[in-house]
């Protein structure tokens, strides 16, 4: 027996949206354009089955955005914390499931390097209060060396080590302008 198809099949009408599944699919497709794609499992697929609508932002929501985006632009070094939690608390609306105390307990040590990897936050099931993501704002671009470390390995490189660590497969790492999502899964 095959998997059931995510979604409706090409051609089909939304309710009360006269959107064909063909258009839903080529949106799908022009925002993927928009991002950097590293590995499979951010694809057409995966992106309509979370993610069905590609919904816009109301006006209301939309201006808050640009509003929050030119205060960090303005100063980016005093104001990335205000504009990370922004876009994690409310524009994704994890406010209630982001953590950012008690996180030394998931901190890796790694003596080789004389360094130890710690979390900035965690995102939580608010059913069970598991950690299902672990998060790390890097003071560079997440994909580059670290400056003024003699270790090679990006703030990916070591978010993916720190997740592994944990058992959480899902890592988030970010600078304010740049948002790594880091997919390590247990012996992977």
């Amino acid at each position: 027996m095959s998997p059931r198809r995510a979604g409706p099949r090409p051609g089909t009408q939304y309710p009360h949206h006269g959107v064909t599944a063909k258009d839903r699919r080529q949106a799908h497709i022009d925002w993927l354009r928009l991002i950097e794609v590293s590995g499979p499992f951010l694809s057409v697929p995966v992106l309509a089955a979370e993610w069905p609508d590609l919904e816009p932002l109301d006006a209301r929501a939309r201006d808050r955005l640009r509003q929050e985006h030119r205060q960090w632009q303005e100063d980016p070094a005093r104001n990335s914390g205000d504009w990370i939690a922004f876009v994690l608390g409310e524009l994704l609306g994890w406010n209630g499931a982001i953590r950012r105390d008690d996180l030394g307990s998931l901190a890796l040590d790694v003596p080789e390097h004389e360094t130890t990897i710690a979390a900035s936050f965690t995102l939580a099931d608010p059913g069970t209060g598991e950690v299902r993501l672990l998060g790390l704002v890097s003071d560079g671009s997440p994909v580059a060396r670290v400056k003024g470390c003699d270790w090679p390995a990006t703030p990916v490189d070591r978010l993916a080590q720190l997740c592994r660590h944990n058992g959480v497969e899902l890592g988030l790492a970010t600078d304010g302008r740049w948002w790594a999502l880091v997919w390590a899964p247990a012996g992977g």
